[in-house]
């Protein structure tokens, strides 16, 4: 996820990139939103065991700049022309229940308070698109939960669920003022709940 500056004969085009997430309202959707956001305010937290810290790129290797010898090591910020900041990325997608997003990253518990308190209110105006879904991969406790789907005419079949999907990213990408690549990233169930019924954990097990 980044942008990248594409130069031509007359002037410096900046192209903004997308990322659209299947699940977007899961752990992993609404922590990589949030960091996406610390990021781009510079924002600082408190932290329970490590006092005050600061957003940053550290892990990513297209956001930060080389390290080693010679500033050959880990990194490529710099190195790869037109690879820029994610800071500038739009980032949005599907998901099957309809909570906000600033919502969902606070009942997560996954991050530090100070810094969900930061984010929760930019992140709750993230549009969150319906999602396809099919119930056989959902466990049936929270099939009650699952509102926010296609339904209709766009749900008749498999291609109809597919155009939808095109349909989506389409009028997002406009919608956002996209004009760059955007990338797809699954964080939704990838296989079906188990049908094998064991009496105990020996049973199954054994």
């Amino acid at each position: 996820f980044q942008t990248m500056s594409t130069t031509t004969t007359s002037a410096t085009m900046q192209v903004s990139a997308g990322i659209l997430i299947v699940g977007l309202g899961g752990n992993n959707g609404v922590t990589l939103l949030a960091g996406q956001i610390a990021n781009r305010l510079n924002l600082s937290w408190e932290t329970s065991t490590c006092g005050r810290i600061s957003a940053n790129w550290y892990g990513c290797l297209t956001q930060i700049p080389p390290r080693g010898i010679h500033g050959r090591g880990v990194g490529f910020q710099g190195r790869i022309p037109g690879l820029a900041s994610a800071n500038e990325a739009v980032v949005g997608g599907w998901d099957i229940r309809p909570t906000p997003l600033g919502q969902a990253l606070y009942d997560c518990r996954v991050l530090e308070p100070d810094l969900v308190r930061q984010v929760r209110e930019e992140m709750d105006k993230v549009e969150i698109m319906e999602g396809v879904w099919d119930p056989s991969f959902i466990g049936e406790s929270q099939h009650d939960t699952a509102t926010h789907v296609v339904s209709g005419e766009d749900n008749a079949s498999t291609r109809t669920r597919v155009e939808r999907i095109r349909s989506d990213i389409r009028k997002w990408r406009e919608k956002n003022n996209v004009n760059g690549h955007v990338t797809v990233i699954w964080s939704a169930s990838v296989e079906r709940p188990s049908e094998a019924d064991y009496a105990s954990t020996d049973d199954l097990l054994n």
